[in-house]
């Protein structure tokens, strides 16, 4: 894993997906301060000439299933496949806190899927240290 994915327990991972491509929403997540964008396939050089940030894509800086994990949560079962050992973003299904509250509680290196700020706010939180970032 390319150190600079590691997580570190004092900063929070501010990423956001935009699919589909939005150059506006892109410029924005730039001026915001966010780490990383998940865009579709074919569109981190025209990211790269918008300004410095990481790229989450089949052609991206960081690769699904090499980088970085993904995993959705529908049942206790499924929460047996996060272990840890990469930057994991969680979804959901119906979303729940009982399955990140679970999560946090064995390991870290995770990035949680949310669709507003309020439950960003919750997901950050959660159990005093939160998600380790969010999408």
């Amino acid at each position: 894993m390319p150190e600079r994915l590691r997580l570190s327990r004092m900063k929070k991972r501010f990423w956001i997906a935009i699919d589909p491509f939005d150059k506006a929403l892109v410029t924005a997540a730039i001026e915001t301060g966010a780490e990383a964008v998940v865009i579709p396939r074919g569109y981190s050089t025209e990211v790269k000439r918008l300004g410095h940030i990481a790229t989450i894509a089949e052609d991206g800086d960081w690769l699904w299933g090499r980088d970085i994990q993904q995993v959705r949560i529908t049942s206790r079962e499924d929460e047996a496949a996060v272990d840890g050992r990469l930057p994991t973003v969680i979804e959901n299904d119906g979303w729940s806190i009982i399955p990140l509250e679970n999560l946090i509680a064995r390991t870290d290196n995770l990035i949680q899927t949310v669709h507003s700020a309020e439950e960003a706010a919750v997901v950050l939180q959660v159990m005093e240290h939160g998600a380790d970032g969010i999408l």
